[in-house]
Parts: C-alpha cells; structure tokens; sequence
C-alpha cells in the first residue's frame, strides 16, 4: 500500500517534470522559429523550421509523456488530490522557469497567486 502510494506521486512528480521541460523547450525554440503567421506558405516554413530542430523534437516527445506518467499517478491516488497538486505544481513551476529561463517578468500579482497556489497545493497533500 505504502509503496503503492509512493510510486503515485514520484509518478505525479515525474509527470509534472516531464511537462515543465517540454513546455519551456517548445517555447524557446518557438521564440527561435519567430512569430506564427497565418498564411498557407509562412505556416509550412515556421513548421518545417520547428521539424528541423532536434530541440524542439525531443521537447515536443518529453511534453507529450507527461500525460502518460499522470495517467499512471492517477491509478494509484486519488483524483480529487492528484489533479489539484498536478495542475498547481505545473503553474508555479513554469512561471518559474519562464521567467530563470526565457527572460520572462512577473508581475506582484503574479507572485502573490503563485503563493496562494502553493499554500494550497501543501493543504492538498497534507
């Protein structure tokens, strides 16, 4: 039961990783490919460009398992725990990393809601 459980969340936690570094990959090498236009010729060689990058191939792989690995947290917790902490991890830590990573800001409103998310997400697990 006990490692049952464990399993669950380093699954959730994995899952949330997973999908933390899949997004702030595919973004950054969606800032590289430049602005999507919506044109028929500009639209082929934003995608091709975006093919093109082994960067943005293996973050598209690591973001598109995160649902896998919560799918396997949620055969072991319970969703009305599991999807609250995923949902709320995710936040804080891609606004984290936008900001350490792509030079994103955050406004105080922005830190203030990231606080309130944790305290919850901590209520939650508790």
């Amino acid at each position: 039961m006990i490692r049952n459980w464990m399993a669950g969340w380093g699954l959730l936690l994995l899952s949330v990783v997973f999908n933390v570094i899949g997004v702030i990959v595919v973004k950054h090498e969606l800032n590289r490919a430049g602005t999507f236009e919506f044109s028929l010729a500009s639209t082929w060689a934003w995608l091709l460009q975006l093919l093109k990058s082994p960067v943005a191939l293996l973050g598209g792989m690591v973001f598109f398992a995160s649902p896998f690995l919560f799918g396997a947290s949620l055969s072991r917790l319970q969703l009305a725990t599991v999807y609250p902490v995923q949902i709320g991890l995710n936040f804080i830590l891609v606004l984290l990393c936008s900001v350490f990573f792509l030079g994103e800001k955050i406004e105080l409103t922005g830190l203030v809601g990231m606080v309130l998310i944790l305290a919850g997400v901590l209520m939650l697990i508790r």
